[in-house]
């Protein structure tokens, strides 16, 4: 009897504890102004030593539940936790936005490392910091820097991006191929240069936040901003359209008596039709016009082999700016 009952005790642990994983590692809508305001409005002056007591508040006033801390390395704690709810961003050519968590491993004289948060202004732990490094024993080649996958963004000009053709362009293809050049990540070739500093002057000029539109999405939104971190490519992506074509419909088209319907169009106004309450202007980079009638006057169709052009680039900043 007494065995049959530790089996039904273990048993309902076991199922408590799954129970309160899956809650703390569910994707959730995240305010980092939530999370910055919690932090400049209750932390010190100076450390009292609580720097992961107060990012984790701050991540619950932001919406995202945190499990209590254990006597650890904060680095390797958080690493762990937030690969589901946050992204890594590389540390060579860094620029911090609000809500990225910094995270320093344990070392001398601070057996637990140090967390804090940027708030758009400064870097916050338990206190106002003046600068990213607290102790003299800290190493900023040696911290991780996390950067929040936005569900619900705050928006109100979105740019919808293929990547094939307007990016990865046959110019620069060729251009890798004849110099020898390999691929720079699992991705393949680095982007045309010229495509992404267009890119660059659309997003300066318009402050879009990007949604991927492009078949690169099925990799997944949270690939795509890895992806975006790691080559240092400009703006930020914060979502992905849907997939509204089933497998079953493009598998039974008789491609020989029938057009396939504006995929990406249609796809694109699903997306805007769920989110885009707070959208004011947007704008579809593309080279297929698979565009709906009603998207015309926002759709600019790049040339292949060259993708993102000078002209492109001042269409798409007036789409915008209108």
């Amino acid at each position: 009897m007494m065995k049959k009952k530790l089996i039904i005790f273990a048993a309902i642990l076991i199922v408590i504890v799954l129970v309160i994983s899956a809650v703390f590692h569910q994707r959730r809508d995240f305010s980092v102004n939530a999370a910055s305001e919690y932090l400049m409005e209750h932390s010190l002056e100076k450390s009292h030593n609580r720097c992961a007591w107060h990012i984790i508040c701050a991540m619950n006033a932001g919406g995202q539940p945190v499990p209590l801390l254990r006597a650890c390395d904060y680095k390797w704690y958080f690493r762990d936790f937030l690969d589901t709810q946050f992204y890594e961003v590389p540390s060579e050519n860094y620029i911090p936005e609000k809500g990225d968590i910094v995270v320093f491993p344990k070392v001398k004289n601070h057996p637990y490392g140090h967390i804090a948060m940027w708030t758009g202004k400064q870097w916050v732990s338990d206190f106002k910091q003046k600068n990213i490094i607290v102790a003299k024993e800290y190493n900023k080649h040696d911290c991780a820097f996390f950067r929040p996958i936005l569900i619900k963004p705050q928006m109100s000009k979105i740019l919808f991006l293929d990547i094939d053709g307007v990016l990865n362009t046959e110019r620069q293809h060729d251009c890798c191929v004849e110099a020898e050049v390999g691929y720079v990540d699992n991705f393949g070739y680095a982007f045309d240069p010229v495509a992404v500093a267009n890119l660059k002057k659309i997003v300066e000029a318009t402050r879009a936040d990007i949604v991927i539109s492009s078949s690169w999405k099925f990799w997944g939104l949270s690939t795509m901003q890895k992806l975006w971190a790691s080559r240092g490519l400009p703006g930020k992506v914060i979502d992905i359209t849907p997939n509204t074509e089933s497998d079953e419909l493009l598998l039974s088209v008789d491609l020989s008596f029938m057009e396939l319907p504006a995929g990406k169009g249609s796809e694109i106004k699903e997306w805007l039709s769920t989110n885009g309450q707070d959208v004011t202007h947007y704008a579809i980079l593309d080279d297929v016009p698979d565009m709906l009638p009603e998207q015309q006057s926002h759709f600019v169709q790049t040339e292949p082999r060259v993708g993102i052009s000078e002209d492109d680039t001042n269409e798409v900043i007036s789409i915008l700016t209108d």
